[in-house]
């Protein structure tokens, strides 16, 4: 190439950034395109067309772009992770993680192709692996708020659910501002059994973006555990005013009316998710429990279309099969709805995996640890005289929220809702995992 060529290209390539930062993105791919005509063993060119490309959502043709940057010139980390990041988009996994070991060889402080070679990995199930390159990216990078939240997200898959939720600390201490990252962290500690955390942390995101459906969705999920009824039920309907075709909210609703009573308008609500959502397996199975079949109407009709659908979950097979138990029960076809229980009890034990030997050692640990917890134990009088604490148990569904409501309608007793405290802090204690002293 000439010094005139060469000059050129230079001044075409410094118009480039100008045509970027006015956004006349047009202009940009069409002198990009222009240039690597001209001049096709321009590395940069192919860079700059990749870049403007990708921008513009044009993903698969901005692949052989940045091909082409690499082929000229092979040793550039920044290409090579560009094109791994661009073959990831692509879901070209294999491809994707080869290239981003190269970036990796070119340039080992590159803390952004560890990051994406973490996401790489991970998406092919290599959860170990895709941790160690996460933690390689922060101690390169210790600001990277990314890494932290994908690193949370795969101890989360490992579950380590403690390490995931610390990991997601570290990304809002970067951001606090995120609404995601607080969603997100609210989650885990939702399964932690973190109650109040998560609510306070659902209730940041709602602060931060009022109009994300999900949030108000999370948080009403959050205030029915701890027993917050009402509350939940206001969240629940703030969900659907955002989202009306939101499917799940009308059906989480239903359940919120059903537990407070409101049996009509609980039935309207599992109707409605039906309509939204004719394969929602589960909404039918709560209706059919609702409603008692006089014949074989257009939701047993639909039951069995699900049923006969050799694509539906197990979990979903599971449901229908209980609800076809019950509406052929109903109408007094007693044959079929034993088939019916006896397939979805069948596959409800594949979906629990209970082991029995797993609750035989969780009691073994209690019973060793029993002896030092008593002796260990506080004297009564250095506890609260004028409180008395009142505890309903039972198995899930069997009517405990109700007997709460009804105790304490009384004027001296306060329902506390379902406290997460005893597992949370007593778990540990009780199995003899932690040391038992009286300054627990």
């Amino acid at each position: 190439m000439n010094k005139k060529a060469t000059n050129r290209t230079q001044e075409q390539l410094k118009s480039i950034f100008e045509y970027y930062r006015n956004g006349r993105l047009n202009d940009v791919e069409k002198l990009a395109r222009s240039i690597t005509q001209e001049t096709p063993s321009n590395a940069y060119a192919w860079k700059a067309l990749w870049a403007i490309l990708k921008k513009t959502g044009k993903t698969k043709e901005s692949l052989t772009a940045i091909q082409k940057a690499v082929q000229i010139s092979p040793s550039d980390a920044k290409a090579c992770y560009s094109l791994g990041f661009t073959l990831l988009e692509l879901g070209e996994l294999i491809k994707a993680e080869e290239t981003f070991r190269k970036a990796i060889v070119l340039k080992p402080n590159y803390a952004e192709a560890y990051h994406y070679f973490g996401v790489t990995i991970e998406k092919q199930g290599k959860l170990e692996e895709a941790e160690t390159s996460y933690r390689k990216a922060l101690a390169l990078n210790p600001n990277y708020s990314k890494a932290y939240l994908n690193l949370g997200e795969t101890l989360k898959k490992l579950g380590r659910l403690d390490e995931a939720a610390a990991s997601y600390r570290k990304a809002l201490a970067l951001k606090p501002d995120s609404a995601e990252f607080h969603h997100i962290l609210g989650i885990t500690l939702k399964r932690l059994g973190r109650l109040d955390e998560a609510e306070a942390c659902f209730r940041r995101a709602i602060t931060l973006k009022p109009n994300i459906t999900k949030f108000h969705d999370s948080l009403a999920t959050t205030l029915k555990r701890m027993g917050r009824l009402e509350e939940a039920e206001a969240s629940y309907r703030k969900a659907i005013a955002l989202d009306p075709t939101y499917a799940q909210a009308h059906s989480n609703l239903g359940l919120i009316l059903q537990e407070l009573g409101r049996l009509d308008e609980s039935v309207a609500c599992y109707k409605q998710t039906i309509a939204l959502n004719p394969d929602n397996a589960e909404a039918h199975a709560i209706l059919v429990s609702m409603k008692k079949f006089c014949a074989k109407d257009e939701q047993y009709s639909k039951m069995l279309e699900l049923y006969l659908d050799n694509n539906i979950s197990d979990e979903q097979r599971c449901h229908i099969n209980f609800g076809l138990a019950k509406a052929n029960e109903d109408l007094k076809d007693f044959e079929q709805a034993f088939f019916h229980y006896k397939e979805g009890n069948a596959l409800r034990k594949k979906l629990l995996n209970y082991d029995i030997n797993q609750d035989a050692e969780l009691f073994r640990q209690i019973k060793f640890a029993y002896q030092h917890i008593e002796q260990n134990s506080l004297k009564s009088e250095k506890l609260l005289e004028d409180v008395t604490p009142i505890f309903i148990v039972g198995m899930p569904r069997s009517g405990t929220t109700l007997v709460e409501q009804i105790i304490s309608s009384h004027s001296l007793v306060a329902g506390a809702g379902e406290l997460s405290y005893a597992a949370q802090f007593g778990s540990s204690i009780a199995k003899g995992v932690s040391k038992v002293d009286r300054e627990v």
